[in-house]
This record gives C-alpha cells, sequence and structure tokens, in this order.
C-alpha cells in the first residue's frame, strides 16, 4: 500500500511558481496598502452640540493651529507630518463652553500613522472616535 504518491518533477515547479506568485502577490498588496497614508494624517470633525465648538487643535507635538467648528457642522483637516521624527501621539483638543477637553487620538511612527483617516464625532458629553485603514474600520 502505497500512502504517498511521489511527485513528478514538473508537479514540483508548478507547487512552487504558484506558492511564489502567491507570496509576490501578497508582498506587492502589502506594500501598497501600508504607503497608502503616506506623511498626510487626515482627520474629519463632526460638531453635533448645539454650540460652535471653540479652540479646537488636533496637535501631534507641541504646536498646535486653532480652528472651530459650527454648530452641527463638520470639518475637514490634514496634518503634514513629513517633519515629525519619532514616535507620537495625536491629541484632541477643544473648548465647550469654559470647559477644556482633551483626548488620545492616534498613534505615529516617524510621521507615518496606521489609520487612512480618523473620523471624530464630538458630542455634548462625549466624543466618539473612529479609525478607517486602507480597507478596515475600527
Amino acid at each position: 500500500m502505497q500512502l504517498f504518491r511521489k511527485k513528478c518533477p514538473n508537479e514540483i515547479d508548478a507547487t512552487r511558481k504558484i506558492a511564489y506568485l502567491v507570496i509576490l502577490i501578497f508582498s506587492c498588496a502589502s506594500a501598497l496598502f501600508s504607503c497608502s497614508n503616506g506623511n498626510l494624517a487626515r482627520f474629519n470633525i463632526i460638531n453635533e452640540t448645539d454650540a460652535t465648538l471653540d479652540s479646537v487643535c488636533i496637535s501631534p507635538d507641541n504646536r498646535c493651529i486653532y480652528f472651530s467648528v459650527d454648530k452641527a457642522g463638520k470639518t475637514n483637516r490634514k496634518i503634514d507630518m513629513s517633519g515629525i521624527v519619532g514616535d507620537g501621539e495625536f491629541v484632541l483638543h477643544y473648548k465647550t463652553g469654559n470647559k477644556k477637553n482633551y483626548k488620545y487620538l492616534a498613534y505615529f511612527s516617524n510621521g507615518s500613522q496606521v489609520v487612512r483617516l480618523t473620523k471624530i464625532t464630538i458630542y455634548t458629553d462625549t466624543c466618539l472616535i473612529k479609525h478607517e485603514s486602507g480597507i478596515f474600520s475600527f
């Protein structure tokens, strides 16, 4: 009784070619998706409060450019990360009434972030954050 049959050389070559093709496709896809974010961090901010958000800032380091978001409005912001070296995190600062709020958003490494887009929805009592990568949302 023969448990394993011997493969002929042509079958081995075909199996290797398929394996190499799968590895090549996976490598190209992972390189494409990992480089798609580049050095540009993207944020979508939605104001679901009944007042204008004042002194809104998304800060990857100590520099901060303040802006406001109108009542029931939304805005898109992009931050160029090309000059940032090292690891860090994005922090959202905003003011509702006289109360200052802050929230940690995401991490980055050497100016590159894992997520393609960070959606921020600010309510009166909470702040929801949704990250979207090139393929998945989490």
